[in-house]
């Protein structure tokens, strides 16, 4: 039930001015910021690292690495190919999310990159935590990790309930 009004009240904050109704969401008014990653230009990609490896599953894992200038470049094709307007918003609402998370072995490519507003990554970013502690564990693969974080990450509706099913597995039941 929570995460539901979440999700609504997302959906209101991120389309048009303040004060429109939810005939917004109807209209052909882009949002403000994208609520999920764009399949095109953010598809997701994991790190190739020979060197450092982790978890029983040994994926490779690659260290922390964007620079504010591929940050930049990412939020500006947001805004150019898709009419976000994340680079007139305060950048401090904002981060460039790992769409497959560093700790999964996710890489810092720009395909796997995107703006992600403080609404949306309160919410995904517990679950990131959840599905390295269970990678690490040897309780899931990470494989079903990606799949499992991408599921959340376009379904945000969902997401309460995705980190409850981790807290289950992580508390053994």
């Amino acid at each position: 039930m929570r995460v539901s009004f979440i999700f609504c009240v997302l959906m209101f904050s991120a389309c048009g001015p303040k004060g429109e109704t939810a005939s917004v969401l109807k209209s052909d008014l882009a949002p403000q910021f994208p609520l999920n990653p764009i399949d095109e230009l953010t598809p997701g990609d994991v790190c190739e690292s020979e060197r450092n490896r982790r978890y029983p599953e040994r994926i490779p894992y690659c260290s922390r690495n964007v620079s504010s200038s591929k940050k930049r470049r990412v939020i500006a094709i947001y805004d150019r190919e898709y009419g976000f307007h994340v680079g007139d918003m305060n950048r401090r609402d904002f981060k460039v999310d790992h769409y497959i998370s560093l700790c999964m072995g996710g890489s810092n490519q720009i395909s796997n990159l995107w703006p992600q507003h403080r609404s949306v990554y309160e919410l995904t970013d517990p679950l990131e935590g959840k599905l390295c502690r269970l990678m690490a564990q040897g309780k899931m693969k990470q494989a079903d990790a990606i799949e499992t974080l991408k599921y959340a990450k376009n379904n945000l509706e969902e997401a309460q309930e995705v980190e409850d099913e981790l807290d289950d597995m992580l508390n053994g039941n």
